[in-house]
């Protein structure tokens, strides 16, 4: 589990800007699940699950990657919360628009290209495990979002050509 920023969260459209560092040098996004929470949700147990959550929506999990590609200071949840790193959206599903979410297809597109397909059946957790274990870290807060971490095969680069807007003060040799 990884936390962000909440200025890391932009909406569908906003730019995502990269850091003025040389270091990290490669950003990489993977499309993910989100959770739209109630809140506050205290020690939820996860039959209760529903209780703390609104809906889902979907989120572009922005990180900066290093040496390895590890995310960026590792051990540390930086590389995943530089502010614009987290677009969300463009719509919030409702519980009863989506029963099941740990049945849902995930499919993501750059310039046309499909980039990420997979179904949240994928995920190393179910979600009522994942809202049991955060409550019990944290207080989940009204219209928080609780990212649905799934291990994609491969993550995409973020540099070069996107479907989403990029701004790099620092200018580095983008991909094609």
């Amino acid at each position: 589990m990884f936390l962000k920023n909440p200025d890391a969260v932009i909406g569908p459209g906003d730019t995502i800007v990269l850091p003025e560092f040389t270091e990290p040098w490669i950003f990489m996004h993977e499309a993910e699940l989100a959770l739209v929470i109630k809140g506050p949700a205290k020690k939820v147990k996860a039959e209760n699950w529903r209780s703390a959550v609104f809906g889902y929506t979907g989120m572009i999990d922005v990180s900066a990657r290093g040496e390895g590609r590890r995310t960026w200071k590792a051990g540390s949840w930086l590389g995943k919360s530089f502010d614009t790193f987290a677009p969300l959206g463009p719509c919030i599903a409702t519980l009863d628009e989506i029963p099941n979410p740990n049945d849902v297809l995930v499919r993501f597109w750059v310039d046309g290209q499909l980039r990420h397909n997979y179904n949240t059946d994928d995920m190393e957790h179910l979600v009522p495990e994942l809202v049991e274990f955060a409550s019990t870290i944290m207080t989940l807060q009204l219209r928080r979002c609780h990212r649905l971490r799934h291990q994609p095969r491969r993550p995409g680069a973020a540099a070069g050509r996107r479907g989403r807007r990029l701004r790099d003060p620092a200018h580095r040799a983008h991909a094609a």
